[in-house]
């Protein structure tokens, strides 16, 4: 079954209360010419607004919220006609609407997720500006398959534009929507934009470092574990279960037995497996 990926976001902010969405995605089944990755671009493909480029915030997410409700209704058309099995679910948001957020299957792209990934697109949106600094470029063109798919129409060819600034790129997109009245597609194309993808996990990671830095050593006489056996102890979960040490000061430690006991609640599948114990020794941690 074909399906839609949505790979990364970085929308573009025209003033606090409006931006431009763009985003990374593809089709399962589109691969590129070698084979070893699914395609997939950068464009203003969002397909839920009544097709304008520029779009309110708030509207955006009202857009997604309706997309929710005519997909439930569509579901309850679905059980009516068939049975049970094809009921909504928030959590099976992806399978019903043949989506998925990259790293989850569409049986596991809730609709949270996916609302929650143009609501931070909104969040992180940068001006047409900051992105030229960081050397991505967009062009706004009439998409055509060929030029008589326009001349055909009695309208011109406008020339690609290439945005510099917030006020151009506002200027161009209403003169070209005004002039097609949509009777040609317009989109944006966009490159380099893993730039900016690639300066935000650098920042990340500079600031995880940093706050690292921050804290302050504390050295104290005795800690906890979870104790596996006598003298076993957890280290962490693995993709099969977990990992342990064969001793008890060389798993993973806490400084007081609330946080041993905290971390070990998130673990029920093993409550008859560990047990909290104490460690006399000195062991430092950061606080």
């Amino acid at each position: 079954m074909s399906y839609s990926i949505l790979y990364n976001k970085q929308f573009i902010k025209v003033d606090d209360n409006h931006i431009i969405v763009i985003t990374e995605q593809g089709d399962n089944n589109v691969w590129e010419c070698d084979n070893k990755r699914r395609a997939r671009d950068w464009g203003n493909c969002y397909a839920h607004s009544d097709g304008a480029i520029i779009v309110a915030n708030d509207k955006l997410l009202a857009d997604i919220d309706a997309f929710r409700q005519t997909t439930m209704e569509r579901c309850e058309e679905h059980v009516k006609q068939y049975n049970e099995s094809w009921a909504y679910d928030d959590k099976r948001w992806g399978y019903h609407t043949g989506l998925a957020l990259y790293g989850k299957s569409t049986r596991n792209t809730t609709f949270g997720a996916y609302k929650g990934f143009y609501q931070t697109g909104i969040k992180q949106a940068m001006t047409i500006e900051e992105l030229v600094k960081l050397g991505v470029s967009v062009k706004l063109y009439p998409y055509r398959w060929v030029d008589k798919d326009i001349l055909d129409k009695g309208l011109e060819i406008k020339p690609d534009v290439w945005f510099s600034s917030t006020e151009q790129m506002v200027e161009k997109i209403k003169e070209y929507s005004e002039y097609y009245k949509g009777e040609v597609t317009l989109y944006l194309n966009v490159y380099s934009m893993d730039r900016v993808l690639f300066n935000r996990k650098n920042d990340r990671i500079m600031a995880k470092s940093m706050k690292r830095k921050d804290k302050q050593e504390l050295t104290v006489n005795e800690y906890f574990v979870l104790a596996y056996g006598e003298s076993c102890s957890f280290i962490k979960r693995t993709k099969f279960g977990f990992s342990f040490s064969y001793t008890l000061t060389g798993g993973k430690a806490f400084m007081t037995e609330k946080q041993a006991n905290a971390f070990f609640k998130r673990m029920p599948e093993y409550k008859d497996r560990f047990t909290v114990k104490k460690v006399e020794g000195e062991r430092t941690f950061l606080k």
